[in-house]
């Protein structure tokens, strides 16, 4: 129920003597984009987009230990939006496909291994990444009149 005051919480079996522990799950999102690094052309200025890659930001603990914050994939065009909880600080961004290999995006001038601290009104945008995987290709051409 809404008062003047504030929110009244009707809380039903209530166990005395045990810890209620209360979180705070608001989050903010955490958008960018997956491309194919120098594949850019006139209908798509920024490359060619990587489906269903795999994005998960994680987070160093205070042991050092690496741990998952929040995972999600990309969409058609290579955009992904991962919903993060607001006070979370982000480490790193792993984004898997196929053994590929990505890194930042030029334009993404962000430093992830200082952390980022994930603020409340704060836009997390244009987390770019690029796929630097390059594999040689050979074409043989045959010609000839049958």
């Amino acid at each position: 129920d809404f008062t003047d005051e504030g929110v009244v919480v009707y809380l039903n079996h209530l166990q005395f003597k045990a810890p209620l522990n209360v979180y705070d799950a608001t989050s903010t999102p955490f958008r960018g984009k997956i491309t194919v690094d120098n594949t850019a052309y006139a209908g798509s200025p920024t490359g060619c987009a990587i489906n269903a890659a795999k994005v998960c930001l994680h987070h160093k603990t205070t042991r050092g230990l690496d741990n998952i914050l929040v995972c999600g994939e990309t969409s058609f065009d290579g955009s992904y939006n991962l919903p993060i909880v607001i006070g979370s600080v982000i480490n790193s961004v792993n984004i898997t496909y196929h053994d590929h290999e990505f890194i930042a995006s030029r334009d993404n001038g962000k430093n992830y291994d200082q952390g980022i601290l994930i603020e409340e009104g704060k836009r997390y945008d244009d987390n770019d990444f690029v796929d630097m995987t390059k594999a040689r290709l050979f074409v043989d051409v045959v010609g000839g009149k049958c």
